[in-house]
Order: C-alpha cells, then sequence, then structure tokens
C-alpha cells in the first residue's frame, strides 16, 4: 500500500522547484465560520492539542524560532506543524524523503521569497481550535525582528496531512501551497508591496 502511495506521489511531481518537482494543483479554501477574539481567548486554554512534549520548533533555523516563538507567544491555539506528528507520512517518513527530496520539508520552506535579496521564511501553523485538521499559513520577510508579525498570513484552511509549502526556486520563484494527491487545492502567493496576494495555481 506504502508503494502504491509513493508510486502515486511520484507521478504527481512534476514541477520543477530546485529542490524538487511537485505537480502544483487548485487551491480551495475550507469554509469554516469566523472565530471571534472571544473565542481565541477561550482556545489559549482549551485546545484540541494532545498533551505531548514535543520540540515543534526544532525543524526551523534558529532565527526563524525566535521570530516564530515571539509571534505566537498568546495564541497557544497555533503550533508549527510537523511532519512526525501532523504529516499523512508520519508512520514512514522516508517516504517523504524518497517523494519530495531530502532537504524539503512539508511545512517549513525558506528563500527570498519577495525578491529583495533577503532570506525569507514560510510555515504551516497546526489550528487547535478544530477537531478536523485545520490548519494556518505565516509567511516572515527578512530581516528578522523578535517582534516582527508575518507579512502574510492566512487561516481556515484544510488537510494539514497532505499539505505542502515548496519555493520554485528555477522558474517564477514563487511560493507554493499545495496538496498531494489532489487535483483541486493549490495557491500561489505572489509579492504585493510588503507583503503577499494569493491566486490559484490555475488562473
Amino acid at each position: 500500500m506504502k508503494h502504491k502511495i509513493l508510486c502515486l506521489l511520484i507521478s504527481l511531481l512534476t514541477f520543477s522547484t530546485g529542490y524538487v518537482t511537485v505537480g502544483f494543483l487548485h487551491f480551495r479554501h475550507k469554509d469554516l465560520p469566523a472565530i471571534t477574539p472571544a473565542q481565541n481567548q477561550a482556545s489559549a486554554n482549551r485546545n484540541n492539542f494532545p498533551k505531548l512534549k514535543r520540540d515543534y520548533y526544532a525543524h526551523l533555523k534558529l532565527e526563524h524560532q525566535v521570530v516564530l516563538k515571539a509571534w505566537l507567544k498568546d495564541k497557544s491555539w497555533l503550533r508549527p506543524a510537523i511532519e512526525q506528528e501532523d504529516s499523512v507520512f508520519k508512520d514512514d517518513l522516508k517516504l517523504i524523503r524518497q517523494g519530495i527530496g531530502k532537504v524539503v520539508n512539508q511545512y517549513y520552506s525558506v528563500g527570498d521569497f519577495n525578491r529583495d535579496g533577503r532570506e525569507d521564511f514560510a510555515v504551516l501553523l497546526a489550528d487547535g481550535r478544530y477537531i478536523e485538521d485545520g490548519f494556518a499559513l505565516a509567511v516572515f520577510n527578512g530581516t528578522f525582528k523578535a517582534n516582527q508579525s508575518p507579512a502574510y498570513y492566512e487561516e481556515k484552511f484544510d488537510y494539514i496531512t497532505n499539505s505542502y509549502l515548496v519555493f520554485n526556486r528555477t522558474v517564477n520563484h514563487h511560493l507554493y501551497l499545495g496538496v498531494f494527491e489532489s487535483d483541486w487545492y493549490c495557491m500561489t502567493l505572489i509579492p504585493k508591496g510588503r507583503g503577499y496576494t494569493y491566486r490559484d495555481c490555475f488562473e
């Protein structure tokens, strides 16, 4: 079964990124109700995360850890997604490495996303307010500061287990969010001013 999944995954990997080839497909938001500030506060003490002693920041560069930890300090319902816990391939991480490359992380991407000559980073964040596998996307532009807010933030996405981030380093230098084994879920982030805008991959 795992071999079949890997073969299907590799068959979708058709777009060159410099590190890995990935098939990018159509994007769609999850239709979830808006969350009020009061609900956010309640979530600080009650969320759906298991009580595990795990370092959710270990896969990030140290300077990125500092920025993200500071921003998430009062957002306990969010945490960095990690392959060992959130990925559909968590029981056999070799499938991720064989399918999308040894130096690519499913939930973390680094590169010059806005073409200003500085390194930026993006992370997918598991959202404990939802019983299902909802998540958020946060993009931070360099140069980094401890009190920095994301240049782009969006939540109420679905399918954290199958979702991935990848930066195309060889063609148009854009950041992509997509889903493995899907034909309807993909978005491209385009630099706009100090932030980003998005468009569906097929637009």
